[in-house]
């Protein structure tokens, strides 16, 4: 009896063990086992590259630039020099001439004209401007440019740097006269605008040199002109003021110290009878504003004074061939 239990819990045992494997094949066949791929590893980078501050390059020397007219001693300009033919000075010392452009060459001119719009050139005003049109409609190569600028009680830019001839000319047209006559502060204005322009820097004023305004002294006025490296030109409809007023000749002076200093050239034309007739003698002078511009050379040199010390240095420039004169300018600021 004992082992017929015994057999029969065998029996159940094996009969159990069959339904587990039964079912868990069932499972098998009703649920495929799939297999999920490990995450790829992440990427290997290298850390981003620090940034360097840019480092700042400080030029050791000082680069110079000078404009120059050279005139035989008939007073004809003079075209076929070279290089060799100039020498430099800057505080007495010689410099070596870096670089030399001359006539086709040259730099592209930034010019203003500063037209001197009070009322003492309210008869001459329409004959005035009809100069000034001509002028602008012939001084101009290709890549110059002009600017306008009405002198009176206050200055006043008419029109910015443009090569358009027909702005310039449309400016001139919209000029009326009155006023007293702002002229330093004007020279003043008109030098920093150019000097942020790159080109060669000219000025032409049309006026009698004389500021009634007294708000900025000739010596301000003159050192933003150098600053800025200007040339000035200059045209007095007064004349030469040497049977004039004081007044006058104070004007003359003034101008002719603008000029010269900044290697330009005065003109005093005579006071003539007519209106067409003072036309005449502007257009002449305008002519020769343009044939001085266009046979500028223009030299460069790196100072032997490196120093930045803000400090006025004196300039002369000669030249070597016997008779022939130069106009330059005197000097400049180092910055």
């Amino acid at each position: 009896m004992g082992s017929r239990r015994r057999g029969i819990r065998s029996l159940a045992t094996i009969l159990l063990a069959g339904l587990v494997s039964v079912n868990a094949v069932a499972q098998q066949r009703q649920s495929p086992r799939v297999d999920i791929p490990p995450p790829p590893p992440e990427p290997i980078t290298d850390p981003p590259p620090v940034e360097e501050p840019p480092q700042t390059v400080e030029l050791s020397a000082n680069l110079v630039t000078v404009a120059v007219v050279a005139r035989s001693s008939s007073g004809d300009l003079v075209t076929d020099l070279s290089a060799t033919d100039f020498a430099v000075f800057e505080d007495g010392k010689a410099q070596q001439v870096d670089q030399f452009f001359r006539q086709g060459d040259v730099p592209p001119l930034r010019l203003a004209l500063l037209f001197d719009a009070s009322l003492s050139v309210r008869t001459r005003l329409d004959f005035e401007k009809r100069a000034a049109k001509r002028f602008f409609s012939q001084a101009f190569r290709a890549g110059d440019q002009a600017a306008l600028y009405t002198v009176a009680s206050k200055w006043t830019l008419m029109q910015p740097l443009t090569g358009s001839v027909g702005s310039l000319v449309d400016a001139t047209d919209h000029i009326e006269a009155g006023g007293t006559t702002s002229l330093y502060g004007a020279v003043i204005a008109a030098s920093q605008y150019l000097g942020e322009s790159d080109g060669r820097r000219v000025l032409v004023l049309l006026t009698d040199g004389y500021d009634n305004a007294a708000r900025e002294t000739l010596a301000a006025t003159l050192e933003a002109a150098q600053r800025s490296d200007i040339v000035i030109y200059g045209i007095s409809p007064a004349g030469t003021g040497d049977s004039k007023s004081q007044v006058a000749k104070l004007g003359s002076a003034a101008l002719n110290q603008l000029c010269e200093q900044t290697g330009g050239r005065a003109f005093f034309p005579a006071i003539e009878m007519t209106p067409e007739a003072e036309v005449q003698s502007l257009d002449r002078i305008y002519q020769r504003i343009i044939a001085e511009l266009q046979a500028q050379y223009v030299l460069t040199y790196y100072s032997n004074d490196t120093a930045k010390d803000g400090r006025f240095r004196p300039l002369r420039v000669d030249v070597r061939r016997p008779g022939v004169t130069v106009s330059s300018r005197k000097g400049y600021y180092a910055r």
